[in-house]
């Protein structure tokens, strides 16, 4: 019987490798080849031992959706990427408008709906992308991370 492939890779996770560990040699292999087939088929493949099979049953559902997140990553990939949903929802300009009403960085993400690691990260990016600055961050253990941005006469160009 010739088989039809549909994959030419299969995910084993770490739960389940560990899983089956406690089968003896000949059910652990009835395991791996049902499971390594129907991953590569793309379609519940039973090997007649019933340990093996209740495995196969039970672990069926997350091999399908560990192929799904595959397949997806690897097409996402060929097209550069997901984009970060963050990225659509403001801009830099919008966080120092915020900024400059005196909110903290932690209220910016607040009113904007995102992480305080995003607001973060946005400001940093921003403050690396300006020319002839030096930038010190004072306490990064401190609640709020204090920037000193300074250019080449010791004077801040930044409002915040």
């Amino acid at each position: 019987m010739a088989k039809n492939y549909v994959s030419d890779a299969v995910v084993i996770n770490s739960s389940t490798y560990d899983s089956v560990q406690f089968f003896d040699d000949k059910t652990r292999l009835a395991f791996y080849d049902a499971f390594i087939l129907s991953g590569l088929m793309d379609e519940t493949i039973y090997s007649g031992v019933s340990a093996a099979d209740a495995f196969i049953t039970l672990l069926r559902p997350t091999q399908v959706a560990t192929a799904k997140r595959h397949t997806s990553a690897v097409e996402n990939g060929r097209k550069g990427g997901e984009n970060n949903p963050h990225d659509e929802k403001f801009t830099i300009e919008e966080i120092l408008a915020v900024k400059g009403k005196g909110y903290t960085n932690r209220q910016i993400a607040e009113a904007l709906g995102c992480s305080y690691s995003t607001v973060q990260k946005k400001i940093k990016e921003y403050n690396d992308s300006l020319d002839g600055v030096v930038i010190h961050y004072a306490d990064t253990d401190a609640d709020e991370t204090e920037q000193d941005v300074d250019n080449d006469d010791g004077r801040s160009d930044l409002p915040y």
